[in-house]
């Protein structure tokens, strides 16, 4: 599938007018709490990925959202009177998924294109959204019960552990592949296998760990591992992800970076959603001239959400990231100075 060029919003929760521009490499979604980071990226994701779970758009967003009650209404800009949703979603070979709701609408968008899921059928690249809970420690019977009961659980939940459970494909990965996974193993100091449900991290010197006593830092390269082994992040795949810095050290956030921007060097686009000063700052430093990364940059506006695009870290407008670091260093140069006053 062709990396998706722009998706435009029109009253989607905090949007009252959105024009997304992503790369089609690396995006990196900056922005204060509430700004719709995490909207924007879960709007993405069930846009593109409802087909290979065999449902319709409708209930794809709604399973991916969890509003109450489950109506599309409710995903609707907040304010008086009835309004209309608008979405539509380009990727660069010019296909297009265009819906619209209104705040009434229960289940049952209007599609301006309904030859659009017969499009998506034909294409057998994957679509991952890793959710900031880490997610194999819970696998044995997790899909089973989220199959017959009603829990509330969005079902990025549920995706992610069925993409972790592929097999690996047939024959010897390649080169570039091959580089990845070795660099994840040596950080993490084994490889992860599968018996039945159960996830284990396998060492050279503690053995095999199952994944509820491995570090969560660690099960989140693990899960990173798996989806490379098994393909899953390939050419032409989606890549979303949300806070990967959570519960990972700091050393291992350099890791992270390089890996995800090798994978945008073999045609994964990538989105991700962050709040942390160092993960930031480790793409500034280690991208190369040819890769492809733009940054976003949320921001509200009275009662609406803004986006700011630039492809230099230093454009980046406004960025409530470095501005609290800034904060944070000059409160300890006043600290320190005040100790030494003493």
């Amino acid at each position: 599938m062709k990396p998706v060029t722009s998706l435009r919003l029109k009253n989607f929760t905090a949007f009252e007018d959105l024009d997304f521009r992503p790369s089609e490499g690396i995006n990196v979604l900056v922005g204060s709490n509430g700004t719709g980071k995490t909207h924007v990226m879960k709007l993405i994701y069930s846009l593109l990925s409802y087909t290979h779970f065999g449902k319709q758009v409708e209930e794809k967003i709604l399973g991916v959202f969890l509003p109450t009650p489950m109506n599309l209404g409710r995903l609707v800009r907040r304010r008086r009177g009835v309004d209309n949703t608008e979405v539509k979603l380009t990727l660069a070979d010019k296909l297009t998924v265009d819906i619209e709701w209104n705040s009434r609408s229960k289940e049952k968008a209007y599609r301006k294109n309904p030859i659009i899921a017969l499009a998506l059928k034909r294409k057998p690249e994957s679509v991952i959204y890793i959710p900031v809970k880490e997610m194999l420690a819970n696998a044995p019977g997790f899909q089973s019960l989220f199959a017959t009961h009603e829990i509330n659980f969005e079902e990025v939940y549920n995706d992610i552990i069925i993409h972790a459970f592929r097999p690996p494909r047939r024959g010897v990965p390649d080169d570039r592949r091959k580089a990845l996974l070795d660099t994840l193993r040596k950080q993490m100091k084994g490889v992860v296998i599968k018996k039945e449900e159960t996830f284990f991290l396998k060492t050279s010197g503690e053995g095999i760990i199952e994944f509820p006593l491995v570090a969560e830092g660690w099960r989140k390269l693990g899960l990173l591992w798996l989806l490379i082994q098994n393909q899953t992040l390939s050419k032409g795949s989606f890549l979303f992800w949300d806070e990967p810095e959570s519960n990972l050290n700091p050393e291992l956030q350099r890791t992270i970076a390089n890996v995800l921007l090798e994978l945008q060097r073999f045609g994964v686009q990538i989105f991700i959603a962050t709040h942390d000063y160092t993960i930031l700052k480790w793409f500034q430093l280690l991208h190369e001239k040819s890769d492809k990364i733009r940054y976003h940059a949320f921001e509200r506006i009275e009662k609406n959400v803004v986006v700011n695009t630039t492809e230099d870290y230093f454009q980046i407008k406004p960025n409530k990231i470095a501005e609290a670091f800034d904060i944070l260093y000059d409160e300890a140069i006043k600290k320190e100075r005040g100790t030494k006053n003493k």
